[in-house]
């Protein structure tokens, strides 16, 4: 009788395992190349509802590509895609695969890893080119008494004399060379202010894009700096989460005032906007701060840039 029994419970669970599943209206009818369906006229899916806390805290680990939960921060299905969550509300003007690999070498030869971060595509990480894009060259200022110039000019690390940090760090570029239009490679553009605006509210887990907080100056927002720093670099082991694959390094900049030298190196990145005349509106990642700073500033100083594509 024993046996009688556990053949039948083993022939049902094979059937189940290997057969067909369909839930709701018609439960006879299901389509064959389904494993599993849901069929009804008057219910929904609920989707498992958890905070950005209780997501990034309470998710047994490894994540597993492809699981689907709801943001109740975001009010948004989010999916995770293997490295990063991606909230499917912000994805509807992005074709797929529009932003994956590395943008093609420069007129220099540099390449750039690139990353989505919601309907936006951002370079991964600092600009370190020598040439615009219309193959002119861009004026090397080495030495810190000639840095207070009102033209266009690049400068490396270390006050100009040691290019160690140039693959990790990018160059740094007065304000002027970002009036000409042409220092991101084809098809890619300084951000603008509301680029930079978009980008915060779309990281940050209090304020949305659009936000008044974004039109303030000085520390702005709750968290988006935090989650664009890099994991490493940052004086004092004050990195951030790098939530996003930003990779926001501690550059620091090309100072006008004497000796005309870098600083802040290791505890802030500076980064220009396309926006400015008198003085040009920057942001800024700070190793104190889990909020963005923005900020406007002398077009002289020389900071980080990254690109973004082209609508």
């Amino acid at each position: 009788m024993n046996r009688i029994l556990f053949l039948t419970f083993f022939l049902i669970t094979v059937n189940f395992t290997f057969g067909q599943v369909k839930i709701g209206d018609n439960i006879q009818n299901i389509h064959p190349s389904a494993v599993f369906e849901l069929e009804t006229s008057d219910k929904g899916v609920l989707m498992p509802r958890l905070s950005t806390i209780q997501r990034d805290n309470d998710i047994s680990t490894p994540i597993p590509a492809g699981l689907l939960i709801f943001n109740t921060d975001s009010v948004c299905l989010e999916v995770f895609d293997g490295s990063v969550w991606i909230n499917l509300c912000n994805v509807s003007t992005l074709p797929a695969n529009a932003c994956t690999g590395v943008v093609p070498p420069s007129l220099d030869g540099h390449t750039y890893s690139i990353v989505p971060i919601g309907n936006q595509c951002w370079f991964a990480e600092d600009l370190r080119t020598s040439i615009f894009n219309n193959g002119t060259s861009i004026p090397f200022v080495e030495f810190d008494g000639n840095w207070f110039v009102s033209t266009p000019a690049y400068s490396i690390y270390y006050d100009g004399a040691n290019s160690t940090y140039d693959d990790s760090y990018g160059f740094l570029y007065n304000h002027y060379a970002v009036r000409e239009g042409t220092l991101c490679p084809l098809g890619w553009k300084v951000p603008d202010d509301e680029d930079w605006k978009m980008l915060a509210g779309e990281v940050d887990q209090t304020y949305n894009y659009g936000d008044a907080e974004w039109n303030g100056w000085g520390n702005v927002g709750d968290d988006a700096g935090q989650k664009l720093k890099s994991t490493t670099g940052w004086i004092a082991g004050m990195n951030g989460t790098d939530d996003y694959g930003f990779n926001g390094k501690p550059g620091g900049q090309r100072s006008t005032i004497s000796p005309y030298g870098s600083e802040h190196f290791g505890d802030r990145s500076y980064y220009w906007t396309s926006v400015g005349n008198v003085s040009a509106i920057l942001w800024r990642l700070n190793a104190n701060s889990n909020q963005f700073w923005r900020d406007a500033m002398n077009p002289s100083r020389g900071n980080s840039i990254r690109c973004i594509k082209e609508d």
